[in-house]
């Protein structure tokens, strides 16, 4: 059985000081991993045997039967600082940055696993000690702290507010070709699987049953236009068979640029709402927020799924906004931007994966509010306003992008303002001319594509996040709200689903083969025989 250590003795300690209890951030990487773990106590740590697994974030390396998955020393001081100390080094052989120090193994050990280079120097950085495996680094804290971001703002001449760009941990000129702290987890997915862990797969089957090799969902804000701006750009985005999502941005009186009727007219076309706060006129507070989600309800009928933040003012804690989020009952928020240009916050073509995930992601509220895993998610926007001005402009940037989200079953984002898919635009031939390479290319490759909403995702994210995997000798008991991909360890000889036969999908992703098993909503049983 997989567990992990909570110590709440030294949560509240470390709370009471204002500072953060690093592990408080493993079931948020467990929730990301789609795999299930049992919380305990450290003195229950003598209770395990030799067939447990257990994830331990803690000052020393425990004594214990079971198989330890050490995830580093705790930090004991604040590390949101704008500062890489290393890079790790990935199974693609990606530098990935770490945003806490490594420290040197002090015990012997089997062998290296993995290494960081720090200083130019490669020093180890997983190692496994017998049947143990030990990170020489912080792995909850880096991946908690760089993907929240920094509190560091720079002059902005537009908003001398904190806008999220600005809070991005990767430090100017430095580019997230690559979403590093996907690769990084990626490291203790691995371990876990190569120890029999199963999971729940990070993409939603497609109708059929088999494995999509890509997501993809297209949303942008309406930035209160227009109603006609609002319904053409719905309408061009059904035209090329593409469902759409516009964050409905409130005037200053309330009000929005279209009506009940307009949105009829939307939801006909494919098109869902999501709430775009807006804080540059108004009081960046709790309540402003919550006078804003009231006056969308008020407007449509309907309580807002999503949120995406005017012109990305925050300024404050990324918890914090997250918590007033999750007060509302919004469950995820697309405004962290992937990368921006400090010249021109108007800029186009932009993709990258400044806070390290092409996913959506949980985190953890701060030491005031002893940590608690937050309930509201971030989706972050990984490309922005794709743009080919010309017919003979590069299109590299976009394929790149769409071949490495195929090799790698990721969710990926095309972020288009709706003003910008009106013919009247002058952006707009450059926008549709990205679509357009955009659906040729997948068609081009054979990719098997899973058109979802924003919306949509938020919630398939959150059942996946509910949902429960739990193994039994050779069963796995899986519970789910939602239609789910498991992922099998290992392969077996013979698959059964609630005792008949079933099919394993073969999925070739990051760099080795995913062994998958649908199952639909509800609970049900998958027995895996090596005959």
């Amino acid at each position: 059985m997989l567990y992990y250590v909570n110590d709440p003795f030294l949560r509240a300690a470390r709370n009471a000081r204002n500072e953060d209890y690093t592990p408080a951030y493993i079931p948020a990487m467990l929730a990301f991993m789609g795999i299930t773990a049992k919380a305990i106590a450290p003195d229950a740590l003598s209770s395990l045997t030799a067939s447990d697994i257990v994830l331990i974030g803690a000052p020393d390396l425990p004594e214990t039967d079971a198989t330890v998955i050490f995830l580093g020393t705790q930090q004991t001081v604040p590390l949101r600082l704008r500062h890489i100390y290393g890079y790790y080094i990935a199974q693609n052989g990606y530098a990935v940055p770490l945003f806490v120090p490594i420290c040197p193994a002090d015990i012997s050990h089997d062998k290296v696993l993995a290494y960081a280079e720090v200083e130019g120097v490669l020093v180890p950085a997983l190692v496994r000690c017998g049947k143990d495996y030990l990170f020489l680094f912080d792995l909850p804290a880096t991946l908690w702290f760089s993907g929240d971001g920094f509190m560091e703002m720079q002059n902005d001449p537009y908003f001398p507010i904190g806008r999220t760009p600005d809070w991005r941990p990767l430090p100017n000129g430095q580019h997230g070709t690559q979403p590093y702290n996907d690769l990084l987890l990626l490291e203790l997915e691995s371990i876990l699987r190569s120890l029999g862990i199963a999971s729940l797969y990070r993409l939603p089957p497609m109708e059929d049953g088999t494995a999509p090799d890509i997501v993809l969902h297209f949303s942008g804000d309406d930035d209160c236009c227009s109603a006609t701006i609002n319904a053409n750009a719905a309408a061009r985005m059904k035209g090329i068979g593409l469902p759409y999502h516009i964050n409905a941005m409130p005037d200053g009186n309330g009000q929005f640029c279209f009506d009940l009727d307009v949105l009829r007219t939307l939801q006909n076309d494919g098109c869902e709402l999501g709430l775009h706060l807006e804080l540059t006129c108004q009081p960046y507070t709790e309540e402003t927020v919550k006078k804003q989600f009231n006056e969308f309800f008020r407007a449509f009928g309907i309580r807002p799924i999503t949120n995406v933040n005017h012109c990305l003012v925050q300024n404050g804690p990324h918890a914090e906004f997250l918590r007033w989020l999750q007060g509302c009952g919004i469950i995820a928020d697309n405004g962290y931007l992937g990368t921006f240009n400090p010249n021109d916050i108007n800029a186009f073509d932009l993709q990258e994966f400044g806070y390290g995930t092409s996913f959506p992601r949980y985190t953890c509220d701060d030491a005031a509010h002893d940590n608690a895993l937050l309930t509201t998610m971030a989706i972050p926007v990984t490309y922005y306003e794709a743009r080919l001005p010309r017919e003979d402009s590069d299109t590299a940037k976009i394929k790149n992008y769409l071949d490495d989200a195929a090799a790698n079953a990721r969710i990926t984002q095309f972020f288009f303002h709706p003003h910008y898919l009106n013919e009247d635009n002058e952006h707009c031939a450059a926008a549709l001319r990205a679509l357009d390479v955009m659906e040729r290319h997948v068609t081009e490759r054979g990719y098997v594509v899973l058109p979802m909403t924003t919306n949509t995702i938020a919630q398939f994210w959150r059942a996946r996040s509910q949902a429960t995997i739990a193994q039994s000798g050779s069963a796995l008991i899986i519970k789910t709200s939602a239609p789910m991909l498991v992922r099998l360890p290992a392969p077996a000889e013979q698959v059964t689903l609630d005792g008949h036969p079933v099919s394993v999908i073969c999925k070739s992703v990051e760099g080795g083969v995913a062994y998958l098993v649908a199952v639909v909503a509800g609970e049900h049983v998958i027995e895996l025989k090596n005959i």
